[in-house]
């Protein structure tokens, strides 16, 4: 019997990378393209089973929108598109589903639960059912150690370098004495991850998640500071 072909549209590689995986251990056929045009010419060639569309594209926020409300006009409703997306505001959804999705699931994804909305439209016999308990309502903190080396830093942002992945879009907080150093100041900085690649340490040969974090403020006092720290260690 023939795989169900899952056909992926997002930009993020590594994305991509975590959710060919994902969707190996459930036995589907997973085909990923990055760009709207590499998409629609994987769509009339292969006839996927389902389509996983993200919305924001690097040729503009949204665009996943204007994608499947394309796709919806030129090929019809036949193929199920669901939506992946970090927005979680209702008008997104709402707009979403009114364009054509069959569903909406939030980044980052939760493997058991894309399982098991992936079977509502391909289903499987052998798929376990999802496991129910409850859970409390009360929001309470945790503490997450990583091992994360700050690579490098310009005046837009700083490169992060670790073992372990940092999701793009993910905002951070971080403190150390550099940025102290830098800034003047002994509070957190808010940075977002904007961007992220798998590269090779030149000395040691090994593969490291980098993360590009962009600032998120616009404070010229601390840009100053940027700078400053810059132009003194150039």
């Amino acid at each position: 019997m023939t795989k169900p072909l899952i056909l992926g549209l997002d930009d993020d590689p590594d994305f991509n990378n975590i959710l060919a995986l994902s969707l190996k251990k459930i036995d589907y056929v997973f085909k990923a393209t990055t760009t709207p045009e590499e998409f629609i010419k994987e769509y009339k060639n292969l006839k996927p089973a389902l389509c996983l569309i993200d919305l924001n594209l690097d040729i503009a926020q949204g665009a996943g929108f204007q994608m499947l409300q394309a796709i919806r006009n030129r090929f019809g409703y036949e193929v199920p598109i669901l939506i992946l997306s970090r927005r979680g505001n209702k008008e997104d959804i709402q707009r979403a589903l009114q364009l054509g999705a069959n569903d909406y699931l939030f980044k980052p994804l939760d493997d058991i639960i894309l399982a098991q909305k992936l079977n509502l439209f391909l289903p499987k016999e052998d798929l376990k059912k999802l496991p129910f308990s409850k859970i409390t309502e009360s929001v309470s903190s945790a503490d997450i150690k990583l091992s994360i080396e700050l690579h490098s830093i310009n005046e837009f942002g700083i490169t992060l370098k670790s073992r372990s992945l940092i999701a793009k879009g993910v905002p951070l907080k971080l403190s150390s004495p550099l940025l102290d150093e830098i800034f003047e100041d002994n509070s957190p900085y808010v940075f977002t991850v904007r961007e992220t690649w798998i590269g090779e340490d030149e000395e040691t040969k090994a593969r490291y998640n980098y993360a590009f974090l962009e600032y998120d403020f616009e404070n010229s006092d601390k840009l100053a500071g940027v700078r400053k720290y810059l132009l003194n260690n150039s």
